[in-house]
């Protein structure tokens, strides 16, 4: 089962990679801040870096229309996967890797990736009641605010992770 979200979540990171080296912006590189290179396994190094990635990508692109696109969804079950390969070994991991797929992982998925799913998911039903003259859900018709605040959030989350990771070419 390991090796299976190890391949999935390989695939999925190589295609987000293809699609990012497909544009003319700046790319990122990734590696464990000196403070915790000793203190987190090799394994957990990767899946961290990979998840690094995947929410840099995600702060990029999630947040330019209310709109879900594919690569929104794609990054989203990547770091979904992600987390889930974590808890799956959660007894293996270490006090400090706990933490960090706690806080960091958990935190920017649960918190930040998932509910933006969830807000524009409401604003596709919103307007479709809207089509048809059904009110429910009209909250969710405009909800650019929203996104801007999740925005700031996602940007707090990637301003947490430098603690951990050293990203250059920012």
């Amino acid at each position: 089962m390991k090796r299976l979200y190890s391949v999935l979540l390989s695939l999925l990171l190589l295609i987000s990679l293809v699609a990012c080296s497909q544009e003319k912006e700046k790319e990122l590189s990734f590696k464990i801040h000196k403070n915790y290179s000793d203190k987190i396994t090799g394994e957990f190094a990767i899946d961290f870096i990979t998840f690094s990635n995947l929410a840099y990508e995600y702060n990029r692109v999630a947040f330019n229309s209310v709109e879900e696109s594919q690569e929104e969804v794609d990054l989203i079950n990547a770091m979904q996967t992600l987390q889930f390969k974590l808890q799956e070994n959660h007894l293996q991991l270490n006090e400090i890797e706990k933490q960090i797929k706690f806080d960091i992982i958990s935190g920017y998925v649960n918190h930040i990736s998932n509910r933006v799913a969830v807000l524009k998911a409401g604003h596709q039903l919103a307007l479709i009641n809207q089509e048809i003259g059904i009110t429910e859900n009209n909250e969710y018709l405009e909800i650019e605010k929203e996104l801007t605040q999740y925005k700031d959030d996602s940007e707090e989350f990637l301003i947490e992770l430098q603690n951990y990771i050293v990203i250059e070419g920012i």
